[in-house]
């Protein structure tokens, strides 16, 4: 059903409600920008004026503009559910943001228009994947420091830990090559898609053309080298062509170090589908990975099995603990560690600051008796929050989305989204991982977007007769009685 709308949505009573609107607003006919609101302004860095009589799809990212395309018209013919949709826009600075859409036609001036509503996610997809490597580092670091003590000769080790990588870290592809003393560079084991790649493959560490890529540079300089994007980093030109067409996109080159010499690299590429990665967490996360496999291949060459199962449990386990907490304390997302009797082992500041908690109060602490005797009280409906929590402990379950409303105790008011789920391995195992995400600032987004669609529903569903006439040229409007 298409509705009938005789003014414009930057005029009369819609008028501040729009331009106020905590949500991108804007409209769409003959193809083009008719109408953009300043939050939509600001969102994709133009001005207004550089947006009206702009069409939609050149500020789309260019992956998603045939679907943005098809839904577009879609739209138009009503054949598309009124719901949100999630798409990457592209800023005026070139900047990727991750957005959700929803949209609905009217008809303006015997036309039909488009007019839809833009939430700017992007703080959040950042947030999300923040929370996705800090997994993937439990993750990662609970199944290495199992290989090194399952392992049993340096090749297993090697191999094992590309495995992993790709299997437990989600990386495309990796593997692990030696520095020769002919000043080539010898492929020693891989996993995930490599389909051939490394027997077409020459790289050496010397000065030479195929010498002064990341994985030579690497080996001559014992410092990580990234490629974030192979498509234009003059770095790679070399091998350009043929990553591209096994599926590549970036890269990182990691020196392996024994006794201070380098002895290669730990490679580990991604697809195009994966964003932002290789940022200073997951840098520090993957270059102790490969410290951390560089003195365990040394204690392999030095040590009986037994000296090497002794120092491994010795000396990893704490660089383990202390590389996850750091890693883990500086999110924004909030972060408790239970162990199988669901006792606290850690939580990071973001916890302490949303619930007026001191870590060294509640280590070791049970978590069912804290959420009874404090946490419970900070929500609106303490005993659904206890209820809803508890229940996940007794069936050690997955929970997923369960938004929490933080009020009272003095505490500043906020939204909180919870999900947890059970540790199935490593030190921890049978115990849980909860996560507290701050979604505050969408659900004042979602509030001030109902307020907005519920009085505009009001005026246009409140009349029979009445109309609105916006004058695009003088900007003003004319309201009838009714």
């Amino acid at each position: 059903m298409m509705h009938t709308v005789q003014t414009a949505p930057s005029d009369g009573l819609y008028h501040p409600l729009v331009e106020q609107s905590f949500a991108g607003q804007y409209a769409i006919q003959d193809g083009v920008f008719i109408y953009v609101n300043p939050r939509l302004c600001e969102i994709l860095g133009y001005s207004r004026e550089e947006l009206i009589g702009c069409t939609p799809l050149e500020v789309v990212h260019p992956d998603d503009r045939e679907l943005a395309n098809e839904r577009f018209k879609r739209r138009l013919e009503n054949k598309l559910p009124e719901r949100w949709y999630p798409y990457r826009l592209l800023r005026k600075d070139g900047k990727v943001i991750h957005v959700e859409l929803l949209t609905r036609v009217v008809e303006y001036n015997g036309k039909p228009t488009v007019i839809g509503t833009i939430i700017d996610l992007t703080d959040r997809v950042k947030e999300e994947r923040e929370l996705n490597r800090i997994n993937r580092a439990l993750k990662l670091l609970s199944h290495y420091n199992r290989l090194v003590l399952e392992a049993k000769d340096e090749h297993t080790l090697l191999q094992e830990v590309c495995n992993i990588i790709v299997e437990i870290g989600g990386y495309w592809f990796t593997w692990v090559g030696y520095a020769e003393p002919d000043k080539s560079v010898r492929p020693i084991v891989w996993a995930g898609h490599e389909d051939g790649y490394l027997k077409s493959l020459h790289v050496r560490w010397d000065n030479s053309e195929l010498g002064s890529g990341p994985i030579g540079t690497t080996i001559r300089t014992g410092k990580p080298t990234i490629v974030r994007q192979m498509t234009t980093d003059p770095r790679f030109v070399a091998w350009r062509d043929e990553a591209i067409r096994h599926g590549y996109w970036a890269f990182i080159a990691l020196p392996l170090i024994i006794g201070g010499r380098i002895i290669g690299t730990l490679n580990i590429y991604t697809s195009k589908d994966e964003e932002d990665v290789f940022d200073e967490g997951e840098l520090k996360l993957l270059s102790e990975l490969a410290n951390l496999l560089g003195h365990d291949i040394e204690v392999l060459n030095i040590r009986s099995e037994q000296e090497r199962v002794e120092r491994a449990l010795r000396e990893s386990e704490a660089r383990y603990r202390s590389l996850v907490e750091d890693v883990i304390d500086t999110s924004k997302v909030g972060v408790f560690i239970l162990d199988k009797d669901f006792r606290i082992v850690w939580l990071n500041n973001a916890i302490e600051q949303y619930f007026g908690i001191q870590r060294e109060d509640v280590i070791g602490k049970d978590k069912r008796e804290l959420i009874e005797e404090k946490l419970k009280h900070f929500f609106t409906e303490p005993d659904v929050f206890a209820e809803r929590v508890l229940t996940t402990y007794d069936n050690n379950t997955y929970m997923r989305g369960f938004e929490c409303h933080v009020v009272g105790d003095g505490h500043e008011e906020r939204w909180l989204e919870y999900w947890s789920q059970p540790i199935k391995s490593g030190l921890y195992a049978g115990g849980r991982v909860e996560h507290y995400t701050d979604i505050t600032e969408l659900k004042h987004a979602q509030e001030e977007l109902m307020r907005t669609e519920n009085i505009l529903r009001l005026v246009l569903e409140g009349s029979d007769t009445g109309f609105w006439d916006w004058n695009l040229v003088t900007n003003t409007v004319k309201v009838g009685h009714r």
